[in-house]
């Protein structure tokens, strides 16, 4: 827990949401998660698709049923095709009308990611983190925004398995995992985010497991096997023994207990924000900020100069300066600035309050 905090704090992590991130965020809806997505385009390819066989429906329900993640995906594999595959338009109106649609019903779970400051990705399809905040969004497609991303100069949310806005990046089934896993930038800049920075994974589940994520789990156990830096895995209290065995300790994957309840995760994030800003001095940002300024600028560690940084902020939302009247020595009213207290020198009054007097006795000159 205090290597977690640690890593927050120095800004050396990459938060990676999973499916649980939009099941919370959507109030438990349905098409949050793989399995309610799938089931949806099976009822949509029955009411939308015609010619289909009568064993058809029958078959995919049958693989849906098994709900292991080689099923699901060969399930995956079967409702792309009927759609007109990731090109199609019914394809694209599916994925609009259903993942795209989803509600931002409660936004504590996102608003707690964002405000941990530091680079998030996420497996979802769906924008509700970006609902939060109004970050902007970059797929694995576009290897030059991942880069900026992990170097620091923007901010929106990357999205490792495709964004509903943009169908053909949608990783849905075999075919589109392999393109993932063949793109080279996609591949070297998530070994780089995974290399550089301690990852830690919320609300990712079964979808550890599936081929993109299984193939970085080995890369990492085989390439890192004695490192000294950890990943996390936020879990509840009941499965801390159960996600432990499910990793091997060269992949350096520890789980860690938010609560005993779903509901305690967003609790939890907001600690590991405020503890990691209040032990390294990082500048505390409202997840409101335009995209990529809260998490840029929360970067930002100072040493030193700690009574002149506490006195900035009461500096900067002071009132401005007034212009003040003195008599100075040819014996006209004159006009200055002066910053909060007027100390005057060599003027003919020989205190602050006899100069206000002899100025507001005589009238200034307005033309000045």
């Amino acid at each position: 827990m205090r290597d977690l905090r640690e890593q927050i704090g120095r800004g050396q992590a990459a938060v990676v949401a999973g499916a649980g991130v939009t099941v919370a965020a959507s109030g438990s809806a349905r098409l949050a998660g793989w399995l309610g997505l799938l089931e949806s385009a099976l009822v949509w390819c029955e009411e939308n698709v015609p010619g289909l066989s009568e064993a058809w429906p029958d078959l995919v329900r049958g693989l849906l049923d098994i709900g292991d993640v080689s099923s699901l995906l060969s399930a995956a594999e079967l409702l792309t095709e009927k759609l007109g595959g990731r090109e199609g338009g019914e394809y694209r109106r599916w994925l609009r009308q259903t993942v795209g649609s989803l509600p931002l019903v409660d936004q504590s779970v996102p608003e707690a990611i964002l405000g941990l400051c530091v680079p998030v990705a996420t497996t979802n399809y769906d924008r509700l983190i970006e609902g939060s905040s109004g970050w902007g969004s970059v797929t694995w497609r576009d290897g030059a925004g991942i880069q900026r991303v992990l170097r620091g100069d923007e901010g929106p949310v990357v999205h490792l398995h495709g964004f509903c806005d943009e169908p053909q990046s949608v990783v849905l089934w075999v075919c589109s995992y392999q393109q993932v896993l063949g793109a080279g930038a996609a591949k070297a800049l998530q070994r780089a985010m995974a290399s550089m920075r301690s990852l830690v994974f919320v609300g990712v589940g079964d979808g550890a497991n599936d081929p993109n994520f299984g193939a970085l789990r080995q890369w990492l156990a085989r390439t890192f096997p004695g490192t000294e830096y950890r990943h996390f895995r936020l879990c509840l209290e009941s499965k801390v023994k159960a996600q432990a065995a499910k990793h091997g300790r060269d992949e350096r994957i520890v789980p860690i207990a938010y609560g005993r309840e779903y509901g305690e995760l967003a609790g939890f994030l907001r600690s590991l924000a405020s503890t990691g800003a209040a032990g390294t001095g990082m500048l505390e940002v409202d997840v409101k900020a335009p995209p990529g300024a809260s998490w840029l600028l929360a970067r930002a560690v100072t040493l030193g100069r700690d009574a002149q940084l506490a006195e900035l902020p009461a500096n900067l939302l002071a009132e401005p300066p007034r212009r003040r009247w003195f008599w100075d020595r040819r014996g006209s009213a004159r006009r200055t600035w002066r910053w909060r207290r007027c100390t005057i020198r060599r003027c003919r009054p020989a205190t602050v309050a006899d100069a206000s007097g002899c100025a507001a006795k005589r009238r200034p000159d307005r033309r000045w």
